[in-house]
C-alpha cells in the first residue's frame, strides 16, 4: 500500500511539474498610423510561438470630399468580394469590411498555427512570409514589425 501511494506522489509531482513547464501566454499589439488609415495587429502566442493574427485597419474619410468619399464606398462591394474570392479555400482565416460611422474598418483573424494556410496566403501576397511556415516566431514577427515601422506595445502579463 505505502509503494502505491509512494508511486501516486510521484506521478501527481510529474504532473505539476509537465503543467508548470508549459509555454506561458504571450502577446504583443503592433500599431502603424499613417495619414488617415491606422493598422493594428494583435499577435497571440505560446512562448515564441505565434499562433494568432488579429489585423484592424481603418481608414478614416470624414475629411473626404464628397466625390472621393462615394468613389471610395462605391468600389467597398468590389473590394470585399475580391478579398473573399482570394480567400476562398484557406482555412482559419475570417475576413470582414464595414463602413462604421466615418469609418471603413477591415478586420482579418488568421490561425497562424496551420502552416499550409500561412503558405496560401503568402502565395496570393495577403500576408508576407519569408521562410518556414511550420512555426512563425513571436520574437521574429515582433523584430520584423518594427523595421516595418509599426510601434510594439507588449501586453501586460
Amino acid at each position: 500500500m505505502k509503494r502505491v501511494v509512494n508511486i501516486l506522489i510521484i506521478c501527481l509531482a510529474l504532473v505539476g511539474l509537465l503543467v508548470g513547464c508549459g509555454s506561458k501566454p504571450n502577446a504583443f499589439t503592433a500599431t502603424m498610423e499613417e495619414g488617415d488609415e491606422k493598422t493594428e495587429m494583435l499577435i497571440d502566442g505560446k512562448g515564441d510561438t505565434l499562433e494568432k493574427i488579429t489585423q484592424t485597419t481603418t481608414i478614416n474619410i470624414a475629411e473626404f470630399g464628397e466625390a472621393e468619399r462615394e468613389a471610395v464606398l462605391s468600389v467597398l462591394d468590389d473590394a470585399k468580394a475580391e478579398m473573399q474570392s482570394e480567400l476562398s479555400g484557406i482555412e482559419g482565416v475570417t475576413h470582414s469590411i464595414e463602413v462604421v460611422g466615418d469609418d471603413i474598418v477591415e478586420i482579418m483573424v488568421i490561425d497562424a498555427t496551420n502552416s499550409d494556410s500561412l503558405d496560401k496566403l503568402s502565395a496570393a501576397g495577403i500576408l508576407p512570409l519569408e521562410g518556414e511556415t511550420s512555426r512563425l516566431s513571436m520574437k521574429q514577427s515582433k523584430e520584423s514589425l518594427q523595421k516595418e515601422g509599426f510601434t510594439i506595445t507588449e501586453a501586460a502579463e
